[in-house]
């Protein structure tokens, strides 16, 4: 598919025109075996793997990739560490079990029901007040009064929903 962000995770921004085999490249590992959950956004691209660890890649404007430099684009998956969010959060915290990624934001949700955004959210689609930022480059935690159970953004739109047990939360 179009490449032009790296978002197919082959460590280059040349168009693929056949599928191939996702790693690290950074640790010469096949990531793929062990997914468990796997999204595509606008122009990035993020997977979950059996022990809880996010990989995200592509491009990186707003913080979608939960990179820093949002001048470069990681063009082969990264792994993104939640844990460093709040050092009062258990270990639990960072052991994710689904993502999903918006337009020009990424969500993920924990096996305890807590999610986490970073991205844009110029429209809110982080979840925050206008007044903490246009576009987070770290994980921010995603307030709910209850744990949630599944989590939904889509690569065309820039909303973000969130389902606990007995509520829906757009």
């Amino acid at each position: 598919g179009s490449n032009l962000s790296g978002a197919v995770g082959n460590g280059t921004t040349f168009h693929q025109l056949k599928a191939v085999k996702l790693t690290n490249i950074a640790e010469s590992v096949a990531i793929l075996p062990d997914i468990v959950s796997l999204s595509a956004g606008g122009w990035h691209s993020a997977c979950v793997n059996r022990k809880g660890e996010l990989f995200v890649w592509g491009w990186n404007q707003d913080g979608q990739c939960c990179h820093e430099d949002t001048r470069t684009n990681p063009l082969a998956p990264q792994r993104v560490l939640i844990d460093n969010l709040d050092e009062t959060f258990p270990s639990p915290y960072s052991v994710i079990k689904r993502v999903q990624c918006g337009l020009h934001h990424t969500l993920a949700l924990t096996y305890d029901g807590v999610v986490f955004a970073f991205g844009s959210n110029e429209f809110g689609e982080c979840a925050q007040e206008a007044s903490a930022g246009k576009h987070f480059t770290t994980a921010q935690l995603v307030w709910f009064e209850e744990p949630m159970i599944e989590i939904c953004a889509f690569s065309k739109s820039r909303i973000s929903l969130s389902r606990s047990q007995l509520n829906f939360y757009v």
